[in-house]
């Protein structure tokens, strides 16, 4: 089970084309006289700091230099629970520890976010990938009950795919079976539908 190569990396793409255009901002703001205003603004200088923190973390990171990471991680966990930069540097944190093996750890950072994050779709990001380390522990009661508590599995394809194998991993086909059902009523591209469909005929077989 590949737990870092799936659909919600597009949403994490996404921010990261997107974090530069808005630090871009901040830096034109500077330049045409909001700098007074931003300056006696606590709230935007440190979240401004940190972004420069996160940038130089991740050109680390594309680099093959995994320590700055690792260590804003850490560090904005423990000062800043809640910001977004803090999710994303735990998202990046979570996938190396996995990479390396150490599943605690890797699961303690995508707990962080889903503790602390508002945002919906973060959230869910974190849900599935612990999700899927927790299903690839054999815990499939538990990555239900994660699921359905934090994934918004009415609606997110993602949880709902997931739902289904771990229903079918539990011998509970009839269950499985109905969630694949409903992701083909669902605009899904091509390889997907193919995927879901061989799981729907694996059932039928037995």
């Amino acid at each position: 089970m590949n737990n870092y190569s799936s659909d919600e990396e597009k949403l994490i793409s996404w921010f990261q084309e997107n974090y530069k255009n808005i630090l871009l901002g901040i830096i034109l703001g500077l330049g045409i006289g909001f700098s007074y205003n931003y300056y006696n603004d606590t709230q935007s200088n440190t979240q401004f700091e940190i972004s420069l923190k996160y940038e130089q973390a991740i050109t680390a990171y594309n680099n093959n230099e995994d320590n700055l990471i690792l260590e804003l991680s850490d560090e904005l966990t423990k000062e800043y629970p809640t910001n977004t930069y803090t999710t994303m540097s735990n998202l990046y944190a979570a996938k190396i520890y996995y990479i390396n093996g150490n599943l605690e750890k890797s699961k303690n950072k995508l707990r962080q976010i889903i503790d602390n994050q508002n945002d919906k779709d973060l959230k869910s990001i974190a849900t599935i990938r612990l999700s899927r380390l927790l299903i690839s522990e054999g815990k499939y009661n538990d990555a239900e009950i994660m699921i359905k508590k934090h994934g918004n599995h009415n609606t997110n394809l993602l949880s709902i795919e997931l739902l289904g194998d771990i229903s079918l991993a539990k011998n509970q086909l009839v269950q499985a079976k109905s969630y694949y059902m409903k992701l083909l009523n669902e605009d899904l591209p091509p390889n997907k539908i193919k995927i879901i469909k061989n799981k729907i005929s694996l059932i039928n077989e037995q």
